[in-house]
């Protein structure tokens, strides 16, 4: 897989990240999944809210289609 670095703060949302990752790699918002110590990330939390430090990383996982 790839790696990206995004500059962000703890007070910034998942939203804001999702963002951020778009203008950055050109996935939609909505077509990304966040992952951090197993949990999927929502929406309009901040990176504090999961415990998310300076060193951490976020997996992200690509939407999945299908019937």
């Amino acid at each position: 897989g790839r790696t990206a670095a995004v500059q962000c703060t703890s007070t910034d949302t998942v939203a804001y990240i999702k963002a951020r990752i778009e203008d950055k790699e050109g996935i939609p918002p909505e077509d990304q999944r966040l992952v951090f110590a197993g949990k999927r990330l929502q929406d309009d939390c901040t990176l504090s809210f999961y415990n998310i430090g300076n060193a951490d990383t976020l997996h992200s996982m690509g939407r999945i289609l299908g019937g």
